[in-house]
This record gives C-alpha cells, structure tokens and sequence, in this order.
C-alpha cells in the first residue's frame, strides 16, 4: 500500500547482502577510472540509498558529483 508505506519496508525490500553492495562498488570505483562519470553517480547514489551510514558511499558520490559539476 503506497498511502502507507514506511522507510522500514523500503529498505527491507531493497536489502542486498554486503557482497554484492562491494561488487556494485568495484564497478563504480572502475566506470570513474574510465571518466564514466554519469554511470558512477548513478552507482553511487544507489549504493548510499542502499546504506545511508556508509561515509565510503558518501564520499565516493560528494567527489563523483564534484567532477561532474
């Protein structure tokens, strides 16, 4: 039910194991070597929805947005 919907169950229906949360980092850290910078903004603002307390994600998506102006 969208009326009701709670952060809770967001982030229970978007739960991802830790593993694949590093994989999705690995490619982000590459789209950037590779000036992709549009894809790794995507990466890492999905990846900071996944996991609001991570300061990597925060980080990696603050230097992604500064590059990209």
């Amino acid at each position: 039910d969208l009326h009701h919907l709670k952060i809770e169950d967001l982030k229970n229906a978007m739960h991802m194991s830790q593993e694949d949360r590093e994989s999705i980092l690995k490619i982000g850290i590459a789209k950037f070597g590779e000036k992709h910078l549009a894809d790794c903004l995507s990466i890492f603002a999905f990846l900071v929805s996944l996991d609001t307390e991570d300061p990597d994600y925060w980080y990696r998506l603050g230097i992604v947005a500064q590059e990209s102006n």
